[in-house]
């Protein structure tokens, strides 16, 4: 389940008059640095691109916009091909049960996938693959995501861009866990889509998202993340404190810069929010209309 959290949607005119955003606003006191840390949905319809004015006009007002990667970069789809390798000689399915690799072969195929282009994969990477399909059968993609959008404002008005995290980063924390806690991260995908519970779950998901309902997400995170508490720790919990230590530099130096990061890493315990509140920094949800 945890490879699914990339994958949250929104419908058009979400927020109503006076609801909690998936925005925080943090402050700090000695240097009036402002932090705007907006939860991003990486991928979507083009639908969704339509935000309060109590979003983009903070968007406007910073000084740079924060990404914790650049999508667009060009070598980023190759190093994720190397990262998605098993190492030679190795294959997914002799690493799954019979059920695992028949409920595997059954999803895919449904999807469209051949099977052989798979079986390379690491158990979490082929988790996030699948995800990324059904997503698009929906109609969802990596074009039409909160960041991406947020990206091309930015280049369109000569905004500077900064990265939280490196390409190196990211994919080490996307490959870490034991390969126990990959195949898990695996079948509780593939469960979710084969007993049709992807789509509920998304837009229970979107419905949370949308009225800025952060212990809500949190709580469907908890769901989410079944059996996979050591993927948790490296997707979630070292990258929230890693992104909180670069987000607190630029607040202390006094800099205005508005954050676009996953969902995920703005509710539940220890999110960026938190521990920037844990050190001093002023912490408040914006309310659509302010």
């Amino acid at each position: 389940m945890l490879a699914l959290f990339a994958f949250w949607t929104l419908s058009p005119a979400a927020h109503a008059a006076g609801e909690p955003l998936p925005m925080w606003e943090i402050r700090s006191t000695a240097s009036r640095g402002t932090v705007y840390l907006l939860g991003s949905i990486h991928v979507c319809r083009e639908t969704c691109l339509q935000f309060p004015e109590s979003i983009l006009r903070r968007f406007r007002g910073s000084q740079a916009l924060a990404l914790e990667l650049d999508p667009t970069r060009p070598e980023l789809m190759s190093q994720m091909m190397a990262a998605m390798a098993l190492p030679p000689g190795q294959t997914l399915s002799s690493k799954l049960s019979p059920s695992q690799s028949r409920k595997l072969q059954s999803v895919v195929g449904d999807l469209g996938l051949p099977m052989q282009f798979l079986d390379g994969m690491r158990p979490i990477m082929a988790a996030t693959m699948i995800s990324a399909l059904a997503a698009q059968k929906q109609g969802l993609t990596m074009q039409d995501g909160i960041d991406v959008w947020f990206l091309q404002q930015a280049q369109s008005n000569n905004k500077p861009v900064r990265e939280l995290e490196t390409i190196e980063r990211q994919l080490a924390a996307l490959t870490s866990g034991s390969e126990s806690d990959q195949i898990t991260a695996l079948q509780e995908t593939l469960d979710m889509i084969e007993k049709r519970r992807f789509g509920p779950y998304l837009e229970e998901m979107v419905q949370a998202w949308q009225r800025g309902n952060l212990p809500k997400i949190s709580q469907l995170m908890r769901e989410g993340e079944g059996q996979s508490k050591g993927l948790e720790q490296e997707l979630f919990n070292k990258r929230n404190a890693e992104m909180a230590e670069k987000i607190s530099l630029w607040l202390s130096r006094g800099e205005e810069v508005f954050v676009v990061i996953g969902a995920g890493h703005i509710a539940g315990k220890g999110n960026v929010a938190d521990l920037l509140a844990r050190k001093g920094f002023s912490v408040r949800q914006v309310n659509n209309g302010e």
